[in-house]
């Protein structure tokens, strides 16, 4: 693993990492490449449960934006997919993976934005509910998409919860390979994770501290809200009337996620979801945004040696930043893009992205 702190530097009045982490929130942000250039997919997962997704096809955009031109045609990055797994309880619209989609879109790549089961208006999709270490899914979704549309390389991103899931999928297609008798075709050619809770139980840990109550709080009536939802369009899947009593994000997994995950209770449910186990079998380009400063991923969790051996894992690790932030003291952009923002965050994980397909 080779760490780096980068060279981000807070916007004036966001070094307290609460008020990093809320700022994202109060400001408007616009996607015009994203919002012309949504394409809505529904792809089955496994027999039981489908997931709702947002393609956007580089070689269709400049048909939807006729004034379009990526800013390196001559890299042909059409092929190149880049899928986006968003964090606990968002969606394919939360501005941080659009933020990542638009910037991607701007060079030339396409992109798919993946909703999680039960997300973006996709309850009466699936029969189960998402947890943190649902990695199957991303590569269900890769999977099909590689099939029917052929592309040459596919890049998975996560924020958050999701960045814990692209994470296990790559360190599990990995270990597979490894064990494997057989060349297995790969799917995914690299990975990025911002913020990822790689050890939940650091994570939850984290979370219940007195200091991170409205973010448990926040979390927790959105969760609750989603099982009362499912228990009206499938009556008896889930007892909602254990609800009442639950009062942390610990409780609702030991009731709900961790159960409906086929796991004993959450303590088993967070060691085996937890991406930091397989995270040594990354056989791909890896990299993890973390800041030092992010009051619900502790930094400490990147520090073990599970990460240490792996030189194809890359860990940055600015000071501030909080969690999935990154508000830089400036714009920043790349050479003829038409994208120049202060999210600093969402421009590290195109760069690499870009270097690992570039051979940079």
């Amino acid at each position: 693993m080779k760490e780096h702190v980068g060279n981000f530097r807070p916007a004036v009045g966001l070094a307290n990492a609460h008020l990093m982490t809320l700022a994202p929130l109060a400001i408007r942000r616009t996607f015009p490449l994203t919002d012309c250039s949504s394409e809505q997919h529904i792809i089955e997962v496994d027999e039981q449960n489908k997931v709702i997704v947002c393609l956007h096809l580089a070689e269709n955009l400049r048909h939807k934006a006729p004034d379009f031109a990526p800013a390196l045609p001559e890299l042909n990055l059409a092929k190149v997919l880049v899928l986006l797994v968003h964090g606990l309880e968002g969606s394919a619209q939360s501005t941080y993976v659009k933020g990542v989609c638009e910037k991607s879109l701007s060079l030339g790549f396409s992109v798919c934005r993946l909703n999680l089961r039960n997300c973006g208006d996709s309850l009466h999709l699936a029969q189960g509910l998402y947890n943190a270490g649902m990695s199957a899914d991303a590569i269900a979704v890769a999977k099909h998409l590689k099939e029917q549309f052929g592309f040459e390389q596919i890049f998975l991103c996560g924020f958050s919860l999701g960045g814990n899931i692209v994470l296990k999928a790559a360190g599990e297609e990995g270990k597979d390979r490894a064990a494997s008798s057989t060349a297995e075709e790969k799917v995914i050619d690299g990975v990025c994770a911002v913020c990822p809770p790689v050890d939940l139980h650091q994570c939850i840990d984290a979370i219940e501290r007195r200091g991170n109550r409205l973010y448990e709080h926040g979390f927790l009536g959105s969760l609750k809200e989603k099982i009362r939802a499912k228990n009206r369009l499938f009556p008896g899947r889930f007892d909602i009337e254990q609800l009442r009593s639950i009062s942390s994000l610990r409780a609702f997994d030991n009731t709900y996620t961790a159960a409906d995950a086929g796991y004993d209770s959450a303590d088993a449910y967070y060691h085996g979801a937890s991406a930091l186990r397989v995270m040594p079998y990354i056989q791909v380009p890896a990299l993890v945004v973390a800041a030092a400063d992010d009051p619900l991923v502790p930094i400490e969790s990147f520090r073990g040696q599970e990460l240490a051996a792996n030189a194809n894992v890359k860990l940055v690790t600015p000071e501030k930043g909080g969690h999935v932030a990154f508000i830089s003291d400036k714009n920043i952009s790349l050479p003829d893009s038409q994208v120049r923002d202060r999210f600093w965050g969402e421009w590290q994980v195109v760069q690499f992205i870009l270097a690992v397909v570039t051979g940079n």
